[in-house]
C-alpha cells in the first residue's frame, strides 16, 4: 500500500515488513520501537530526505531492522543527537546524516549492536558519533567528518569495533577515548583534525591497529589522564605538532609503528608520562625524534630514531626513561642530548654517523650509559660539560670526528669504556673537570690518548692507553690529576708528557 508518511506507514507495518521510502522530502521524525521494520530509500540518495527539528530524526529501540539509502537531517537544535540508538542490532548503511545537535549519532546501552557501513556523517554542531554505557558498534567504511567537535567519541566502557572509516576534518579530534572506553580501531584514515588524530584519556584502553593518522593541526596521537592502549602499525606523519604525546600518567604501548615528518618531535613524554616503546620507527621530523621531560619515564626498546633535525633523543627537566637496545643515527644535531636533571638509564644502544656529539651530557645532566656503541659522529662521540655528572660503563666509543670522551667544567664516573680510532684525544678532559676514569681503553686516536687541561682535576687509574698518535697522557696549562696504575706504551710521542704548567700526581704506571 502507498501512504503519505514514514510514520502512517510504520502504525501499519508488521514485524518483518520493508517500507520503501520514494523521492520527496519528508518533515517527520521516525521512532523504531516495538516491530522490526526496515525502512529502505528508493531511488536517488540525496532525493530521499528526512527532516526533523528539534527532536531525534530517528530513534531505534528494536531489536533489529535496516535503515539504508536515506538523507537524515536533524535541524533547529534542541535535542542531543539526530539518531539516537538505544538498543538492538540496527543496521544503518548508505544513508547521509547530520545534524544540529550535541551528536549526529548517539549509541548507549550493553547489548546494543548496530552496525554502520557505508554513510557520510558529517556537519555536526557536536560530534559525529558518540558511543558510550558499553554498547559494542561496529562502525565499518564511513565518511565521518567536518564536525564542529570530536568525529568519534567512545566513553564509559563503549567496546565499538571501528574498522576502514575516514575521518577528518573535524575541529577538534578525529577519535576520543576517554572514561573507561575501549573498541578497536583498525584500518582508517584520520586525517585533518585540528587538534589531534586520536586522543586517549581519562582510562580509555583501545587497541589501535594499522591506521593512518596524518596531516592534523595539532598533535597525530595524544595519550594523558592515566590513558592507556595498544598502538601498532600505525603510520602517524606530517602533522603539525607532534606525532604521539604521552603525558600524565598515561601508559600505552608503542610498537611497531611509523612515526615521520611531523613538524614536532616524534614522540613526547612528559609529565609522568610512561609507555611501552618498543620496534617503532621515528624518523625526518622537525624537531628530536624522542623528547622526555618532567618525570617522563618510558621504556624505549629496539626502535630506530633517525634523521631528525634535531636531536635524536632530547631527556630534560628531569626526565628519566630506559633506552635499550635502539639505533639512533644521522640526526642533524646529537645523537643523545641530557641536561638540567635529566637522568635516563641507557644500555646497548648504536649511536652512530651524527652531524653533532653521540652523547652529549650537559647542564647537571646526569645518566647511566653502559654497553653502548658510540660510533661514526662528526663531532666528539661523547662530551660531558658544565656541571654534568653521568655514569659511562663498558661503551665503545670509535671512529667519532672529535674527541672519544670530552669533559668540560663535569665530573662523572668512566669505566671500562673502549675509547678507539677517534679524529680528536681518546679522552679530553679540561676547564676544572673532574671525572673519575678507571679501566679504560684509549687507542688508536688521532690525537692523545689522554689529555689534561686549563685547571682540570680527576683520577686516572688502570687505563691502558697505547697506540695513540701523539702522546699517551698529557698534562698542561695548571691541570693536577692523579694518573696511577696505567700501562702505557706504543704512542707516537711520550708516554706521559707534563708541561706548560701542568700538575699532578704520576706513580705506579706501566711506561712500556
Amino acid at each position: 500500500e502507498v501512504y503519505a508518511t514514514i510514520v502512517s506507514a510504520l502504525a501499519a507495518a508488521m514485524s518483518g515488513d520493508v517500507i520503501e521510502v520514494a523521492e520527496g522530502h519528508y518533515r517527520e521524525s521516525i521512532s523504531l520501537a516495538a516491530q522490526d521494520v526496515d525502512i529502505v530509500g528508493v531511488g536517488e540518495r540525496n532525493n530521499i530526505i528526512i527532516e526533523s527539528v528539534s527532536k531525534p530524526v530517528l530513534s531505534f529501540r528494536a531489536l533489529k531492522g535496516v535503515v539504508r539509502n536515506l538523507t537524515l537531517r536533524q535541524t533547529g537544535g534542541g535535542c542531543d543527537c539526530a539518531v539516537d540508538i538505544a538498543a538492538g542490532a540496527l543496521l544503518l548503511e548508505n544513508c547521509d546524516i547530520s545534524g544540529q545537535s550535541d551528536t549526529v549519532i548517539k549509541i548507549h546501552n550493553a547489548g546494543t549492536r548496530p552496525q554502520l557501513k557505508g554513510n557520510i556523517i558529517h556537519d555536526c554542531t557536536g560530534a559525529g558519533i558518540i558511543v558510550s554505557a558499553s554498547a559494542e558498534p561496529l562502525i565499518s567504511n564511513n565518511d565521518i567528518c567536518a564536525h564542529q567537535l570530536d568525529g568519534l567519541v567512545i566513553a564509559t566502557g563503549a567496546c565499538p569495533t571501528v574498522q576502514g572509516n575516514r575521518i577528518y576534518e573535524c575541529k577538534t579530534t578525529g577519535v576520543l577515548i576517554k572514561g573507561g572506553g575501549l573498541g578497536l580501531i583498525e584500518n582508517n584514515d584520520i586525517r585533518g583534525n585540528a587538534i589531534s588524530g586520536i586522543v586517549v584519556c581519562d582510562r580509555g584502553n583501545p587497541r589501535v591497529i594499522s591506521n593512518k593518522v596524518r596531516e592534523g593541526q595539532g598533535k597525530g596521537i595524544d595519550v594523558y589522564d592515566k590513558g592507556q592502549g595498544y598502538f601498532e602499525g600505525n603510520e602517524v606523519a606530517h602533522n603539525s605538532m607532534d606525532g604521539i604525546v604521552i603525558k600524565t600518567g598515561a601508559n600505552p604501548v608503542i610498537k611497531s609503528n611509523k612515526i615521520f615528518r611531523n613538524r614536532g618531535n616524534g614522540l613526547y613524554i612528559f609529565e609522568e608520562g610512561l609507555g611501552e616503546i618498543e620496534g617503532n620507527d621515528v624518523f625526518d621530523n622537525e624537531s628530536s625524534g624522542v623528547v622526555i621531560r618532567s618525570q617522563g619515564n618510558p621504556q624505549l626498546v629496539r626502535n630506530k630514531i633517525h634523521h631528525g633535525k634535531k636531536n635524536g633523543v632530547y631527556v630534560y627537566m628531569n626526565g628519566l626513561g630506559v633506552l635499550e637496545g635502539n639505533d639512533i643515527f644521522d640526526n642533524k644535531m646529537d645523537g643523545i642530548s641530557v641536561k638540567s636533571g635529566g637522568n635516563p638509564t641507557v644500555t646497548s644502544n648504536v649511536i652512530r654517523d651524527g652531524k653533532g656529539k653521540g652523547i652529549f651530557v650537559h647542564e647537571k645532566g646526569r645518566g647511566s650509559f653502559e654497553s653502548n656503541d658510540v660510533a661514526g659522529n662528526a663531532s666528539a662521540g661523547v662530551s660531558v660539560a658544565t656541571g654534568a655528572d653521568p655514569i659511562m660503563r663498558r661503551n665503545k666509543i670509535t671512529g667519532n670526528g672529535g674527541h672519544g670522551i670530552m669533559v668540560d667544567k663535569a665530573a662523572g664516573l668512566y669505566e671500562d669504556n673502549s675509547l678507539t680510532s677517534n679524529t680528536g684525544d681518546g679522552m679530553y678532559v679540561r676547564n676544572a673537570g673532574t671525572p673519575e676514569a678507571k679501566g679504560n681503553e684509549m687507542a688508536r686516536n688521532e690525537g692523545h690518548g689522554l689529555h689534561v687541561c686549563r685547571d682540570a682535576c680527576g683520577s686516572f687509574l688502570a687505563n691502558q692507553v697505547h697506540s695513540n698518535r701523539k702522546d699517551g697522557i698529557t698534562v698542561r696549562s695548571g691541570a693536577a690529576p692523579i694518573i696511577n696504575n696505567n700501562v702505557i706504551y706504543g704512542n707516537g710521542g711520550q708516554a706521559v708528557n707534563v708541561c706548560d704548567g701542568g700538575l699532578g700526581t704520576v706513580e705506579d704506571n706501566d711506561l712500556g
